[in-house]
């Protein structure tokens, strides 16, 4: 499959992904839960087909099992091929999750797979789908060397608090306007958020716009908008 060159990110041609170069560009490609229109969410199959295909960031998501932390989406086993029914995720020790058969013969990987794969290759998002787990991501992402790479994001804001007190530096996101407890509403925003808000819709709400629009409401924020246009074919 040959994917064209989009011409996204121009502006810093060339910046060095291990420097944090990316976070400098003004369009990024993101790869959802790896290449996940082409190989299984969150396998490393799909992280390194993502990584072929040349994006800017690869995103995908992480929560924490009885022993580790593994790249796996929903909270329970219900829609796998799995003897242990609905279990939690949470209840569920590596080795059993990797023994579930997925498709294309591909297991659910780690997160320490997963960071040894892309580090120093691509930049990252970790969408984390629960709270509890933040600061053993955020030693992972430091003993690999990492952290400058990385984006953590989440629909809570309690769990970006906590990532934020694990390191004063690592960049955060709210996914909003998914976030649990309206924190958009509140001043709870600005210190949890610390600026960095990712809108993961389409299309801004004017009252998003007329909220970036407030002197000093927002400082330092990025945004990013996700589409789900496919570019190409």
């Amino acid at each position: 499959m040959q994917h064209p060159d989009l011409g996204f990110g121009r502006e810093v041609s060339g910046a060095d992904p291990s420097a944090g170069g990316v976070w400098q560009k003004r369009f990024y490609r993101i790869g959802h839960s790896g290449a996940a229109g082409h190989a299984p969410a969150n396998t490393l199959k799909s992280l390194a087909l993502a990584l072929e295909i040349g994006v800017d960031i690869v995103e995908f998501d992480v929560r924490a099992c009885l022993d580790g932390l593994v790249l796996i989406h929903d909270a329970t086993l219900e829609a796998m091929p799995s003897p242990y029914g609905a279990r939690a995720v949470r209840e569920c020790t590596v080795a059993e999750l990797q023994a579930l058969p997925l498709e294309s013969g591909e297991r659910i990987p780690t997160l320490a797979e997963a960071l040894e794969l892309l580090r120093g290759r691509v930049a990252f998002n970790l969408d984390l789908k629960e709270a509890g787990c933040e600061t053993r991501v955020v030693e992972a992402l430091r003993e690999m060397g990492a952290l400058e790479l990385a984006l953590l994001s989440s629909t809570i804001p309690t769990s970006l608090a906590a990532v934020r007190a694990a390191s004063p530096t690592i960049k955060i996101g709210l996914s909003y306007p998914e976030d649990r407890g309206n924190a958009s509403k509140r001043a709870l925003l600005k210190p949890v958020v610390d600026g960095a808000v990712r809108l993961m819709r389409q299309a801004l709400p004017r009252r998003v716009l007329g909220m970036m629009a407030q002197p000093g409401r927002m400082p330092s924020c990025s945004i990013t908008a996700w589409s789900r246009r496919r570019w190409w074919k």
